[in-house]
């Protein structure tokens, strides 16, 4: 995963990376992914029709060392694109999970690195090692200031060349304000892709997509 401008990914949109404007960033992206369930069918279109396989593409997943030096899966990430805001032609990707899939125990330490395996366009797929360093000048994760949200953020970038990914454009991410304005509440229906362990897959990466309803709005 590198950190620099990207080359253009046609099948959805130009994204860049360059040098993250970080702290102001991260936390548009920290809220927003928790609504990342209801942004395909927030305009209320039926769980009957069939999902965009785009969605899929945007799913990694993250695995960790065991004692014995072998990965297990331990949870999923999405790549994120949120706009330059003065030049509309690039975006910065983030590559966003949840935190407790980087620490070793809910609440306790970060996992001295992590290990993303990506899909690659050549059929195969490329365990990428990533350094998880929470403050200091060379921080690689970035977390909120209020310790219950259970999201982290990394600025990150794929060489487009080489992967089979795509991310999800920040403008189809609903921010709070718009679940009263989709009349997204209880009941409304969902779906969500990700990791399943069961089924993590040996040449590829199988995100799993999951249906249901929103239970409980707080």
């Amino acid at each position: 995963l590198r950190r620099a401008r990207s080359t253009p990914l046609p099948p959805l949109i130009r994204a860049s990376l360059g040098t993250p404007r970080r702290e102001q960033r991260m936390g548009r992206v920290s809220f927003a992914i928790i609504a990342f369930i209801t942004v395909v069918i927030a305009g209320g279109e039926s769980l009957a029709t069939n999902i965009p396989q785009q969605v899929k593409q945007v799913v990694a997943f993250v695995f960790v060392e065991k004692a014995d030096g072998t990965l297990v899966a331990n949870g999923t990430a999405f790549f994120i694109g949120v706009p330059d805001e003065q030049n509309a032609e690039r975006s910065y990707v983030y590559l966003v999970t949840a935190k407790h899939v980087l620490q070793k125990t809910d609440g306790g330490p970060f996992f001295p690195v992590v290990y993303v395996r990506l899909d690659k366009k050549d059929g195969s797929t490329e365990t990428v090692k990533l350094p998880i360093v929470p403050s200091g000048d060379k921080r690689t994760v970035y977390v909120h200031d209020d310790p219950s949200v259970d999201l982290a953020v990394i600025p990150a970038l794929p060489d487009q060349k080489i992967f089979d990914f795509k991310f999800l454009p920040a403008s189809l991410v609903l921010e709070a304000g718009a679940l009263q304005a989709h009349n997204i509440a209880e009941g409304t229906e969902v779906f969500f892709t990700g990791l399943f362990t069961p089924h993590v897959g040996e040449q590829r990466n199988y995100p799993i997509v999951r249906f249901g309803r929103v239970a409980l709005m707080t």
